[in-house]
């Protein structure tokens, strides 16, 4: 009787070589594994800070937008009334009168605010 050839699922051991190639495959992927755990880490942490400073600018421009003003320097002119003994502040940049306060002693003097 002829015999004729055919593969079958069977039970194959390993060799030391085979082993000893499947133990350097896994060291190996086992730190690339470590890797990439450790950049997926640090690339979570960075989007969670990316997402957090998006939601800061998000909440100052609602607030900004809601009470359509915000609080910023602006410069000015004073302007002294010595008949009056006020000290005027007007805005540069519309004019406004801003601020008036008396004036103090030492601003009363000849020689400051050109009051000569």
């Amino acid at each position: 009787m002829k015999r004729e050839r055919t593969i079958e699922y069977l039970k194959y051991t390993f060799s030391d070589e085979e082993k000893k190639d499947l133990a350097m495959q896994m060291a190996q992927t086992s730190i690339k594994k470590d890797s990439l755990e450790q950049q997926k880490t640090a690339v979570t942490k960075q989007f969670a800070s990316d997402i957090a400073q998006a939601g800061i600018i998000i909440q100052s421009c609602a607030s900004k937008i809601e009470s359509g003003y915000e609080m910023r320097q602006i410069d000015c002119e004073e302007e002294p009334d010595f008949e009056k003994r006020f000290l005027k502040t007007y805005r540069m940049d519309t004019g406004e009168l801003v601020k008036t306060r008396p004036l103090r002693p030492d601003e009363m003097q000849k020689g400051l605010f050109g009051n000569e």
